[in-house]
């Protein structure tokens, strides 16, 4: 069946997906063998391993899975790519973490006041937690990778979490990217960049990825085919690759989104005063 063009919040929740895998296809055949990693590995680049999994397992009867791929376009990533979704992957992920976080400290036996000390110790806890991550965020410095300037930079500018995630792209540009071929246009260069990290299949085949990275080093203007920036809100390793070929030094500015920042929120701001529910009686 066709569906409507999707917004992020139109998503089905893959963890929820592979939550029901177990009962939809057999316990026996979940724990005995890696269906789920396989699964896992396959929504980024999807129909050619799906159809290999289905026949590996011979799960071609299986109506749930059929079901499924009729719609993979709600639930896969890779044909998600160009929904902004500032890195949030699971539709519902939020409020199952937020749910699990506060069953932590409360629970359905609670009067009313003793949940709202429960919530306000939970309340506390989080903005203990946050502050915590925003010193550690401006006082600590990881250690680095290679040894690049645009590493150290973008270690001044991004918050402490998410510089491992910009840390393993620049990693990977050295390590899992080469260029195929080069074409040069007017104004700009398109570079087919061969990725070993991903293969087209899972069958021992040799045959990798191949990205498109357009590079306009005038207007320093960059896009992958792959569109993690569009997606996440960070570069990817094929573009930290082509930056480097072009002796790229600076971390591009015009590619910084403000939610990953450190200096997002003033370094003197304070949080709302909790309510002290003990009080309440």
């Amino acid at each position: 069946p066709e569906f409507p063009p999707l917004s992020g919040c139109d998503r089905l929740c893959m963890w929820h997906i592979m939550q029901k895998l177990t009962t939809k296809v057999g316990t026996t055949l979940c724990n005995r063998t890696d269906l789920k990693r396989q699964i896992c590995d396959i929504v980024y680049v999807f129909e050619r391993e799906w159809e290999c999994m289905i026949y590996e397992f011979e799960l071609g009867e299986n109506k749930w899975l059929g079901d499924m791929f009729d719609m993979r376009k709600r639930w896969i990533p890779a044909y998600l790519r160009d929904v902004p979704m500032a890195g949030l992957m699971r539709t519902t992920s939020i409020s199952e973490n937020v749910n699990h976080f506060f069953g932590k400290w409360t629970s359905p036996r609670l009067t009313l006041v003793e949940f709202l000390c429960h919530y306000d110790t939970a309340i506390k806890y989080q903005r203990y937690i946050e502050r915590k991550n925003d010193h550690d965020s401006r006082y600590r410095t990881p250690s680095f990778k290679p040894d690049l300037m645009m590493e150290k930079e973008a270690c001044k500018l991004y918050t402490r979490s998410l510089i491992f995630d910009v840390q393993d792209e620049m990693f990977a540009s050295y390590k899992c990217c080469i260029a195929m071929c080069v074409v040069q246009t007017e104004n700009m260069e398109r570079y087919s960049v061969r990725d070993s990290e991903f293969h087209k299949g899972n069958m021992g085949s040799d045959d990798f990825y191949v990205y498109h990275v357009e590079f306009c080093k005038s207007e320093m203007k960059v896009q992958c085919s792959c569109n993690l920036y569009e997606s996440n809100g960070l570069l990817c390793c094929h573009t930290f690759y082509v930056l480097r070929m072009n002796n790229v030094k600076e971390f591009p500015q015009n590619y910084l989104q403000k939610q990953w920042l450190k200096n997002v929120k003033p370094l003197n701001s304070t949080l709302p005063r909790i309510i002290d529910a003990s009080n309440a009686v």
